[in-house]
């Protein structure tokens, strides 16, 4: 099969949503070993999306971190692989496993490979530190350290630390995030405002 009709193939099973573990294992080292030029990264981010959907995929951690490791050790994709959303579906799998200790390492990885860190991945290790009950570490993250990795929080980054506050019963800090955002010049969104009757 042609890579072009393997690239159709990844997209429409990720599609699906019937996809199961031993095929998208298949697809992945299809696409690993594909001749000619490196399949784009989005096919590999369809995949690992795939995998962290999956249910129980919880049980196959181990298998989806290999993955990960074999995608970065390939020379091939030295250059263009893994990218920011990759590690950010990573991290926030980390989260969804009970093991936000782990999305912190694959931030300090995401550093290291120079990327430059977004909203998106930054949400990600947020919502690492909120499970973990960081909570002031997450709101010193958007009010300080976000901005020093060059990265603008969103509407998302605070509402996560907004919800993670009020779960928390600790609602007038809430609030004053809330006053935060307006002064930034961000409009809360649903999300941000359900919170608040959690």
């Amino acid at each position: 099969m042609g890579l072009r009709r393997l690239e159709l193939l990844v997209q429409e099973r990720c599609r699906s949503g019937t996809l199961t573990f031993q095929e998208a294992l298949q697809l992945f080292h299809r696409l690993l070993t594909a001749k000619n030029r490196a399949p784009p990264i989005l096919l590999f981010n369809n995949l690992f999306h795939a995998f962290v959907r999956m249910k129980n995929s919880n049980k196959y951690y181990a298998t989806i971190f290999s993955l990960f490791d074999r995608l970065t050790e390939t020379p091939r994709f030295s250059r263009s692989l893994p990218n920011v959303f990759t590690y950010t579906i990573l991290m926030g799998y980390c989260t969804q496993i009970n093991q936000p200790a782990l999305g912190f390492i694959y931030f300090g990885r995401f550093i290291k490979a120079g990327l430059r860190a977004d909203a998106f991945i930054c949400s990600a290790l947020l919502k690492a530190l909120c499970s973990e009950n960081r909570i002031h570490e997450a709101v010193n993250m958007v009010l300080n350290k976000m901005r020093k990795l060059a990265c603008t929080p969103n509407v998302v980054s605070y509402s996560i630390i907004i919800d993670a506050l009020c779960k928390n019963g600790e609602i007038s800090k809430a609030f004053r995030l809330l006053d935060q955002m307006h002064l930034e010049g961000l409009v809360p969104n649903v999300f941000t405002y359900s919170q608040w009757r959690s």
